[in-house]
């Protein structure tokens, strides 16, 4: 990472030459405005352990606390070790001019909230209560339920919750934390939406130790949970946290990744991952060219010319769109050089 944007150090000590969207040439000096990670990738540019919360000087064991605790400072680099931080040799972010990289830390909806706090724990927590197979069975149970997928499952989620337990306060704080996911990712915000989202918070707290009670959990000190109170603050700093989500650098890890460990054999693995990427990527391209081709857009001369001096630089009228080519023709010498399609 330090590699990587070695480039911007200098250029917000110096300034660099930038053409605006006003067509002018202004001298700008970029900054470090916000980091996008999951909660290891946190806790490592932070510099902390990973049972301690990024951003602020939360103890460990309360992290189920409804207080904001003082936030990180990297100045005070004196009372690192007691803040639960470790050291790291020369993080990217050391010699980046006006980084605070304890406030650019920016909420995660996608690992804090639907892999998280949901999947990870509201969901196992209340199948501990009602018993996997009665929760299966009622979630079969949904008309037109929408899926499998976590997300899918917040639909009806406290539907299927409803009458299984004779607490009623099981249902409350988790129709509470999923009021709060739903408020969380809305596009815009207003004082309003701010308030609803915080008073979400505030009644899953005032319910949450009914997991306790019941046995399913012993404690809260989750930093997933903790990160809940510091979403009213990121949206007033960053805006709507749809535009710092991860769940869309996310989705690549299953087309690059994830499918291509599927086509392997499990052993040496990442020579055939990179063979089979390779070989996707060539079979996207040649449909893009067959897709460019069968519309109309062949231009130049064919390869079946016999020689260099009976090309023309006329383009070749198109097929015809009712029926596909029989044959294709590849120019030896491209028609609109040094062009990207």
């Amino acid at each position: 990472m330090r590699r990587l944007i070695q480039s911007h150090v200098a250029a917000g000590q110096e300034g660099v030459d930038m053409v605006c969207t006003d067509g002018l040439v202004r001298r700008v000096y970029p900054v470090l405005a916000a980091f996008v990670g999951d909660h290891p990738e946190q806790c490592l540019v932070a510099c902390c352990a990973e049972n301690w919360y990024p951003k602020c000087h939360m103890p460990a064991n309360q992290c189920g606390a409804t207080v904001e605790f003082p936030s990180c400072n990297q100045v005070q680099t004196a009372h690192f070790i007691a803040k639960g931080l470790c050291p790291v040799f020369l993080p990217f972010w050391a010699n980046l001019l006006h980084c605070d990289i304890f406030t650019s830390i920016t909420s995660d909806i996608l690992h804090q909230l639907h892999q998280g706090i949901i999947k990870d724990h509201l969901k196992k927590w209340c199948m501990a209560i009602v018993g996997k197979k009665a929760f299966d069975s009622r979630f079969r149970a949904t008309p037109f339920h929408p899926g499998l997928d976590h997300k899918q499952l917040e639909q009806v989620f406290v539907t299927t919750l409803v009458g299984t337990t004779p607490n009623h306060e099981v249902v409350w704080a988790s129709c509470a934390l999923i009021d709060f996911v739903y408020l969380a990712q809305y596009h815009s915000h207003s004082d309003d939406t701010l308030h609803a989202l915080q008073d979400a918070l505030n009644e899953f707290h005032a319910f949450k130790d009914v997991f306790i009670d019941l046995g399913c959990h012993e404690h809260f000190n989750i930093p997933k949970l903790h990160s809940l109170v510091h979403y009213v603050e990121s949206i007033h700093q960053f805006g709507s946290l749809d535009g710092f989500n991860t769940e869309n650098s996310e989705r690549l890890h299953i087309d690059y990744t994830k499918k291509a460990y599927a086509a392997t054999n499990r052993r040496n693995y990442t020579m055939q991952m990179t063979k089979w990427l390779n070989r996707q990527e060539a079979v996207r391209w040649f449909n893009s060219y067959l897709t460019w081709h069968n519309n109309g857009h062949t231009t130049g001369p064919s390869i079946n010319e016999h020689s260099d001096d009976s090309e023309t630089d006329d383009p070749t009228p198109p097929a015809d769109q009712g029926s596909p080519p029989s044959s294709y023709h590849i120019a030896r010498r491209p028609h609109f050089p040094r062009q990207t399609a």
